[in-house]
């Protein structure tokens, strides 16, 4: 709505003025002929106002209460709109087709109202149309960082899912005594507290049998 506003603003209506009253009063006569038959403007011209009504009230009920704001906030800029459409400027529309047919009028007093009054509240609703936009277009904004902060959380909250960037720590190998030590086996370095009943004792092989295997240690009993 805030193009079409526009385009009346920066081409039609300066493009009417420099014509004669019986030429203003034919154009503007097909325009409004040809928008009040379109289907398609109507839905866009409510339409628009329902999807903003209908996400504000969404957004609310879901606890979003920033982007309920901005969605509530074109809501009122686009209702302000229709209130100034259907207040003044449908009722200049209804003069105009009252006027009957242009070749055979002398009386265009309403002509001078569009030339002022419709053209002014017509720029009046551009800008409105132009800030609801840009509200609206601002809620979407926040609503696609609201869903992708909530999609990065369910992604952390999922169970059993090892924590990314770490490792986890080796399990020590258990070494009984006689067993003889693999080249790379990770032992653990706790402390081993000595026992009174511990008592070394020495290898009864021979010098030449090579070095004694199994632990140092022997448990009596």
């Amino acid at each position: 709505m805030a193009g079409l506003f526009f385009a009346f603003d920066v081409s039609v209506m300066p493009g009417l003025n420099s014509t004669s009253d019986r030429t203003f009063a034919t154009v503007m006569q097909n325009f409004n002929s040809e928008i009040n038959g379109n289907g398609l403007f109507g839905l866009v011209f409510t339409g628009a106002l329902l999807t903003v009504g209908a996400a504000t009230t969404i957004e609310y009920r879901r606890g979003r209460r920033q982007v309920a704001f901005w969605a509530g906030l074109a809501t009122v800029l686009y209702l302000v709109v229709l209130l100034i459409t259907f207040c003044v400027n449908i009722p200049l529309n209804n003069k105009l087709v009252d006027l009957g047919n242009p070749a055979k009028t002398h009386d265009f007093s309403v002509i001078d109202k569009f030339r002022t009054t419709w053209e002014t509240t017509n720029i009046m609703r551009t800008l409105l149309n132009t800030a609801a936009l840009g509200c609206a277009a601002y809620a979407v904004r926040l609503n696609g960082r609201a869903d992708a902060l909530a999609t990065r959380h369910s992604h952390r909250r999922r169970p059993g899912r090892p924590p990314t960037g770490r490792r986890r720590p080796p399990v020590p190998l258990l070494v009984e005594k006689g067993d003889r030590l693999p080249q790379r086996a990770e032992i653990s370095m706790a402390p081993v507290a000595r026992s009174s009943s511990v008592q070394p004792v020495t290898s009864r092989s021979s010098p030449s049998s090579g070095p004694p295997t199994g632990s140092m240690y022997s448990w009596p009993g």
